[in-house]
């Protein structure tokens, strides 16, 4: 009977971790298609004569853009080749004329011409968001950037809302850094998971894992509330890498 019970377990685990892996790869690809596409509308409008002058009809036009879109993009805003910022909607205090050279993504972008997309990071806007940035050249010249301030969990949540599996389970989705860019429990977006789940060395070891752009299957052990059920909880997990262009 032990041996049968095994047996029977072990093909459940195997079953589960099959319809995750399923659920993990479609909505991998839905976020990867996701951001392409972000990526190619943002392109096609910094090779627009306007955006790229940023004059009256520029403003509008990204204005305009980011208010249709206001539930995932929270800001576009023009950079100029120094890394000081021309045009930035919606208007946030003195962010125009702010020097954003330093920030890690804008440095990237200015020495590759590339499209970069950042960590999560606090925005000189005043809110934590992921920045897509597309170079823009004026005549051929490079002449700065402009960028997509996004609402990452708002995009990750279109694809993965519907994950459900068993009673509990639930997707989840960290930054190439380690930082939580959806989570269902409450406070963790934002966060580092390193400080979120300090306290469960699986998890960690599972993030490590995720952090090197692997897939793979893994269980945990994740505690309860301490006063309503000490107990600790084996859950099984499967991981998957977003891939957007070189980075995931």
């Amino acid at each position: 009977l032990i041996a049968i019970y095994r047996d029977v377990k072990l093909q459940a685990i195997q079953e589960l971790n099959s319809r995750q892996m399923v659920h993990a790869r479609q909505a991998s690809q839905g976020i990867q298609n996701h951001m392409e596409y972000i990526i190619s509308t943002l392109d096609l409008l910094a090779r627009l004569p306007v955006v790229i002058a940023m004059d009256a009809d520029g403003m509008r036009i990204v204005s305009e853009y980011q208010a249709i879109h206001a539930d995932e993009v929270k800001g576009v805003t023009r950079v100029d080749a120094r890394g000081r910022i021309v045009y930035t909607v919606p208007q946030a205090g003195d962010a125009i004329g702010r020097d954003i050279s330093y920030q890690e993504h804008i440095r990237e972008i200015m020495k590759t011409r590339n499209a970069v997309i950042s960590d999560v990071f606090m925005a000189v806007q005043g809110f934590r968001t992921i920045a897509v940035h597309v170079p823009v050249n004026r005549n051929g010249v490079f002449d700065g950037t402009l960028a997509f301030l996004l609402s990452f969990d708002r995009i990750a949540q279109k694809h993965i809302e519907n994950i459900r599996i068993g009673e509990s389970g639930y997707a989840w989705v960290i930054s190439q850094k380690g930082f939580e860019i959806s989570c269902p429990v409450p406070g963790h977006v934002g966060k580092n998971v390193y400080d979120t789940s300090r306290e469960y060395p699986d998890i960690i070891a599972m993030a490590n894992e995720m952090l090197k752009g692997r897939e793979g299957i893994t269980a945990y052990r994740y505690g309860r509330d301490r006063k309503a059920k000490p107990q600790s909880v084996l859950k099984h997990a499967v991981y998957m890498p977003i891939r957007i262009g070189s980075t995931f």
